[in-house]
Protein backbone atom coordinates (compact mmCIF):
# COMPACT_ATOMS: atom_id res chain seq x y z
CA UNK A 1 0.00 0.00 0.00
CA UNK A 2 3.16 2.07 0.92
CA UNK A 3 4.68 1.42 -2.56
CA UNK A 4 1.21 2.21 -4.23
CA UNK A 5 0.93 5.47 -2.85
CA UNK A 6 4.41 6.40 -3.71
CA UNK A 7 4.17 5.60 -7.18
CA UNK A 8 1.15 7.67 -7.38
CA UNK A 9 3.00 10.33 -5.73
CA UNK A 10 6.15 10.35 -8.06
CA UNK A 11 3.85 9.97 -11.44
CA UNK A 12 1.81 12.75 -10.35
CA UNK A 13 4.58 15.27 -9.66
CA UNK A 14 6.55 14.03 -12.60
CA UNK A 15 3.58 14.87 -14.68
CA UNK A 16 3.15 17.96 -13.07
CA UNK A 17 6.95 19.03 -14.06
CA UNK A 18 6.82 17.35 -17.49
CA UNK A 19 8.15 20.12 -20.18
CA UNK A 20 7.92 19.30 -24.11
CA UNK A 21 11.11 18.03 -25.76
CA UNK A 22 9.48 20.68 -28.48
CA UNK A 23 9.52 23.68 -26.23
CA UNK A 24 12.13 26.01 -27.10
CA UNK A 25 13.05 26.48 -23.21
CA UNK A 26 13.51 22.65 -22.66
CA UNK A 27 17.46 22.66 -23.26
CA UNK A 28 17.34 25.52 -20.84
CA UNK A 29 15.34 24.80 -18.25
CA UNK A 30 14.60 20.94 -18.05
CA UNK A 31 17.83 19.56 -15.93
CA UNK A 32 16.74 22.64 -12.93
CA UNK A 33 13.18 20.94 -13.15
CA UNK A 34 14.15 17.63 -13.11
CA UNK A 35 16.95 18.95 -9.52
CA UNK A 36 14.20 20.29 -8.31
CA UNK A 37 11.69 17.51 -8.83
CA UNK A 38 13.99 15.01 -6.91
CA UNK A 39 14.70 17.58 -3.77
CA UNK A 40 10.54 18.03 -3.45
CA UNK A 41 10.13 14.10 -3.81
CA UNK A 42 12.85 13.38 -1.60
CA UNK A 43 12.31 15.84 0.68
CA UNK A 44 8.99 16.79 1.19
CA UNK A 45 5.38 15.18 1.16
CA UNK A 46 4.26 17.60 -1.78
CA UNK A 47 2.03 16.28 -4.09
CA UNK A 48 1.00 19.00 -6.66
CA UNK A 49 3.29 22.19 -7.29
CA UNK A 50 0.65 24.42 -5.98
CA UNK A 51 1.85 23.02 -2.51
CA UNK A 52 5.60 24.29 -3.40
CA UNK A 53 5.98 28.19 -1.76
CA UNK A 54 8.64 30.44 -1.03
CA UNK A 55 9.68 28.59 2.05
CA UNK A 56 10.22 25.52 0.08
CA UNK A 57 12.50 26.90 -2.47
CA UNK A 58 14.06 28.34 0.46
CA UNK A 59 15.03 25.51 1.91
CA UNK A 60 15.84 24.22 -1.32
CA UNK A 61 18.25 26.55 -2.31
CA UNK A 62 19.93 25.95 1.65
CA UNK A 63 20.20 22.48 1.42
CA UNK A 64 22.65 22.98 -2.08
CA UNK A 65 24.41 25.88 -0.55
CA UNK A 66 25.33 23.26 2.26
CA UNK A 67 26.64 21.15 -0.60
CA UNK A 68 29.26 23.57 -1.29
CA UNK A 69 29.41 26.80 -3.62
CA UNK A 70 29.42 25.71 -7.05
CA UNK A 71 25.71 23.65 -5.71
CA UNK A 72 24.76 27.21 -4.54
CA UNK A 73 24.82 28.75 -7.49
CA UNK A 74 23.26 26.41 -9.00
CA UNK A 75 20.03 26.01 -6.83
CA UNK A 76 19.95 29.98 -7.58
CA UNK A 77 19.16 29.50 -11.21
CA UNK A 78 17.06 26.24 -10.65
CA UNK A 79 14.85 28.38 -8.52
CA UNK A 80 14.49 31.12 -11.04
CA UNK A 81 14.22 28.64 -14.09
CA UNK A 82 11.43 27.42 -11.86
CA UNK A 83 9.55 30.37 -11.18
CA UNK A 84 9.86 30.85 -14.69
CA UNK A 85 8.09 27.68 -16.21
CA UNK A 86 5.09 28.25 -13.63
CA UNK A 87 4.94 32.00 -14.90
CA UNK A 88 5.74 31.30 -18.56
CA UNK A 89 5.24 27.91 -19.52
CA UNK A 90 2.28 26.55 -17.38
CA UNK A 91 0.69 30.37 -17.00
CA UNK A 92 -0.12 29.74 -13.35
CA UNK A 93 -1.95 32.52 -11.38
CA UNK A 94 -0.15 31.99 -7.89
CA UNK A 95 3.59 31.51 -8.38
CA UNK A 96 6.05 31.82 -5.12
CA UNK A 97 7.22 35.14 -4.59
CA UNK A 98 10.69 34.46 -4.17
CA UNK A 99 13.14 37.00 -3.49
CA UNK A 100 16.73 36.56 -4.50
CA UNK A 101 17.74 39.94 -4.37
CA UNK A 102 20.60 41.36 -1.99
CA UNK A 103 18.20 43.17 -0.01
CA UNK A 104 17.01 40.04 0.98
CA UNK A 105 18.92 40.49 3.81
CA UNK A 106 16.80 37.63 6.45
CA UNK A 107 17.01 34.99 3.36
CA UNK A 108 21.08 35.17 3.14
CA UNK A 109 21.58 35.13 6.96
CA UNK A 110 19.06 32.14 7.33
CA UNK A 111 21.56 30.38 4.30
Amino acid sequence: MIELKSMVRYTTLADQFSLDKCNPFYPIINESLERIFKYIYEYTDIMYIEFINETVLYKYIKHYNDCGNNYFQQAIRDVKNYLFFLKCIKKKKDVPCVDLSVQNLELWKKI
